[in-house]
């Protein structure tokens, strides 16, 4: 009997002295507000149970001030309020800390100001020489398609093209070519 009523003053003992423990993220600040700005922390802070309480001990409504989370800045109006009070979360340090892979102690800063090393603008003279400048074309290309009562449908093509004129300075060229498709027929 005396073993049960142990266990069960051991089970309260716990529960009571559980709840009376605070979090370690949980802060609170008492702040004059003398600005209507308001850093209060350094670290992001958590959205999850804010609160701002004014000197009355009333919870203020989300409507009475702006909170930027990730700067944890509170922007209230000073003239309303002259003094509230500040509870909130605090992000833990692992999260919030910055994480580099390489060493700061090794970096360099760049001092040096030689701004971009490309250019916007080609430093190549523009070439004199126009390819197939002097060419001159001619000729026709014709398709067609035969239908008739007895026959089959059949397709006819052909092409007449004429080039003559200057490649480049050394090579000339003057060519005549004539293609024509003559159809099978059954």
């Amino acid at each position: 009997m005396t073993r049960r009523i142990l266990v069960l003053w051991m089970f309260f003992v716990g529960f009571f002295a559980h709840s009376q423990m605070t979090s370690l993220g949980f802060h609170s600040k008492k702040i004059s507000v003398t600005k209507d700005t308001i850093r209060f922390d350094s670290v992001p802070i958590n959205p999850q149970r804010f609160k701002v309480i004014n000197a009355q001990k009333k919870v203020l409504p989300p409507s009475e001030y702006h909170l930027i989370y990730n700067d944890a800045i509170l922007i209230i109006d000073s003239k309303k309020y002259r003094e509230i009070t500040i509870e909130y979360f605090r992000f833990p340090n692992f999260l919030t800390r910055t994480y580099s892979p390489f060493d700061k102690k090794f970096i360099v800063p760049n001092n040096s100001n030689t701004g971009p090393l490309y250019s916007l603008t080609t430093n190549k003279k523009a070439s004199d020489i126009k390819l197939f400048d002097g060419l001159k074309t001619s000729g026709f290309i014709n398709r067609g398609l035969t239908v008739g009562n007895n026959q089959n449908s059949v397709t006819n093509s052909s092409m007449d093209l004429s080039i003559e004129g200057k490649l480049s300075e050394k090579v000339a060229i003057r060519a005549l070519i004539f293609v024509t498709n003559i159809p099978l027929q059954e």
